[in-house]
């Protein structure tokens, strides 16, 4: 019994590695780390992949260790077949970390045309990451590659810890986009970076410059009180940047949130763990170390299409050995209720205006219904666009006062 079952498990390893690379040596395969997808002519995609290169400095090979190679073609399989003439080893997608749309793609119907494969016909994991960008995707994955060394456990994880340290970005999958197309419990909100021009390398190529110095590290401000990105830092050389969040409806894009109002989206989903949030009090800038308590509570009466979400926060005022007063505490407090009421009450506004369920209310109203098919034959979209959000702000504030270290001179 023992040696059947052994035979088995071989037969299954054995299938399986087959899955993954096909009849051919690992040496015959060019690995995809990532996906790029911009507007081609004529109806059609330019598709860019970045693969890992050798670190020999070959021709078509970055300095980062990294080559981009594109062409244009009706669907990726297309394009698979296309730059076979051109490049010498076999596409393997089992390493591919993201696919990254250009905003002009995000916003046609090229958008659902383009998804319409199975990702496991080209072994894409179920974790490959869906991103929106700002310029073209092609130009976001050549920047990419500037990284000296690639290194797959980083990059892979780079939006999942912003988003989990700042609430900046959601994490957004090719599953979670394609499951809430077909799906009529929300809308699909995806992380949304750019190329900030005004970061330029320095001499030590650090990834800072001298007129934004500042900003090259995460939760930096560049104007007033608000966060404007977060540098992904993978390598530290490039200039991309976290911009936020997408908004989609029906498989296409439909709006865009910066970073403070993606926070407070963050928040109302209950996606929301940590973050530095900024508020101006007397014309000083407070900075408050934000964690979500719990997850929000939504309720909606489906009589009147008002809706109910109550967040609690906890939050500490970063201050030095001097600390706070309890009136000034209290004021903060008030402000920073407001504050975030009021980008909530923009973030629904927006939500509305192109449609997106961005705040998954949807789940919600499904409680109401005594079936699944009673809440199918409801036209929740129509009745969505009509709802009348209530924020309850519940916050638990605190001061985290720290001391700096005073030495004697010698």
């Amino acid at each position: 019994m023992k040696q059947v079952l052994s035979v088995i498990i071989v037969i299954i390893t054995t299938v399986s590695m087959c899955g993954c690379l096909g009849p051919h040596s690992p040496d015959e395969y060019g690995f995809v780390l990532a996906i790029g997808v911009d507007e081609g002519k004529n109806n059609t995609f330019c598709i860019s992949f970045m693969l890992q290169g050798e670190p020999s400095g070959e021709s078509g090979v970055s300095e980062g260790g990294a080559m981009i190679i594109a062409t244009e073609a009706d669907s990726i399989f297309s394009a698979v077949d296309a730059l076979r003439t051109i490049y010498p080893h076999y596409l393997n997608f089992s390493h591919a970390y993201a696919i990254y749309v250009s905003k002009t793609v995000a916003q046609s119907e090229l958008m659902e045309r383009f998804f319409e494969f199975a990702p496991e016909t080209l072994s894409l994991r179920q974790s490959v990451g869906l991103i929106v960008t700002d310029c073209t995707a092609k130009e976001y994955i050549n920047e990419r590659a500037k990284i000296k060394y690639v290194n797959l456990s980083e990059i892979g994880q780079e939006l999942l810890k912003i988003s989990n340290t700042t609430g900046s970005t959601p994490v957004a999958t090719l599953l979670d986009y394609k499951a809430a197309l077909y799906e009529n419990e929300h809308d699909a909100i995806v992380p949304s970076v750019l190329i900030d021009y005004t970061l330029e390398k320095n001499e030590t190529g650090d990834g800072t410059s001298g007129t934004n110095e500042a900003f090259a590290q995460p939760g930096t401000e560049r104007s007033g009180s608000e966060t404007i990105g977060y540098k992904l830092i993978s390598g530290g050389e490039t200039r991309c940047t976290v911009r936020g969040c997408a908004l989609f409806n029906n498989g296409k894009m439909v709006g865009q949130l910066d970073v403070p109002h993606t926070q407070a989206l963050m928040l109302a989903r209950g996606e929301f763990r940590k973050g530095i949030v900024r508020i101006i009090v007397n014309d000083s800038i407070i900075e408050l170390d934000v964690k979500a308590k719990r997850r929000p509570s939504v309720k909606i009466d489906m009589e009147t299409g008002r809706a109910n979400v109550k967040i609690e926060i906890r939050a500490q005022v970063i201050t030095d050995e001097n600390g706070i007063s309890d009136d000034d505490l209290g004021a903060i407090e008030r402000k920073f209720a407001d504050e975030m009421t009021q980008k909530l009450i923009k973030v629904e506004e927006i939500c509305l205006q192109s449609g997106c369920d961005g705040m998954k209310l949807a789940r919600a109203a499904k409680k109401c219904f005594l079936t699944n098919e009673e809440w199918e034959n409801f036209d929740w979209q129509n009745f969505f666009v009509n709802t009348k959000t209530e924020f309850d702000i519940v916050i638990e504030l605190t001061q985290n006062i720290y001391l700096r270290h005073r030495g004697n001179r010698a």
